[in-house]
């Protein structure tokens, strides 16, 4: 008797355990059937975007009507999206239960330009190629002289040709210094023919010797506190090559 029972237990074991069993496959078969009919995306939404149209980061992003959406993976989004468009800076994709995906995006300010191959080429502040344009669309922007550069690839970092010493990296860590103290916008001219000799004409009156791109962000700190203490209209020179101090000569 005490064998029987110990085996009747061992069967209802078994089928209390296939019957768990099922319930979990047709739980997980639900799931899948629910995230197939249900989990579509039908909407996309588009933040942050100035440069390009909510339709144009639409298309590039490759997400089509319809698709599941926890299939879409923002990985794959984000990558589609750098690769068809310079100006996005980053990207940022999210899902909203039942069916939208989100993409929020913030973009690159051109900074500076440079003519090369009979064009005018646009430039962001680390150096990257954004878009090939003509002397119209060069508005407000810094004009790189005296830098031999290799044909520019859109996307890219700008490569400087073989005979020059600055690189796109070196030219990168000049404009983004000029682009966080905000001296961007009243600089026309930079003259980049190398590393140890980068020059330019601050607010059209003061000639500013950066001399080497080393340590820009700290001369450039010592040009504000320079800058600021001048009486309006006052011109001269400015010469920051040493890194430690700054000397102002006026005309």
């Amino acid at each position: 008797m005490p064998q029987r029972g110990y085996r009747s237990v061992k069967r209802k074991k078994r089928r209390r355990s296939r019957t768990v069993g099922t319930a979990i496959l047709l739980f997980a078969v639900f799931l899948l059937i629910g995230s197939i009919v249900f989990f579509r995306v039908r909407n996309i939404e588009v933040h942050g975007a100035a440069e390009y149209s909510s339709g144009e980061i639409t298309e590039a992003s490759g997400v089509k009507q319809g698709e599941n959406l926890l299939f879409t993976r923002g990985s794959a989004v984000s990558d589609r999206l750098f690769d068809a468009l310079p100006y996005l800076e980053s990207v940022r994709v999210t899902k909203k239960l039942p069916g939208t995906i989100v993409i929020t995006v913030t973009e690159r300010r051109p900074v500076a330009c440079i003519f090369t191959g009979g064009s005018w080429w646009l430039i962001d502040s680390s150096c990257k190629v954004l878009e090939q344009t003509n002397s119209g669309g060069i508005q407000d922007c810094i004009v790189i002289e005296g830098l031999a550069v290799e044909r520019p690839e859109i996307g890219e970092v700008l490569t400087a040709g073989a005979g020059d010493t600055i690189t796109g990296d070196a030219l990168g860590e000049v404009l983004t210094a000029l682009t966080e103290w905000g001296f961007d916008d009243k600089i026309t001219n930079l003259q980049a023919g190398s590393l140890s000799a980068i020059s330019f004409v601050y607010d059209g009156r003061i000639r500013v010797d950066l001399g080497t791109y080393i340590d820009a962000e700290r001369k450039l700190g010592l040009m504000n506190g320079i800058v600021s203490d001048l009486e309006a209209g006052v011109s001269g020179a400015l010469d920051l090559s040493r890194g430690d101090e700054g000397r102002f000569v006026p005309d």
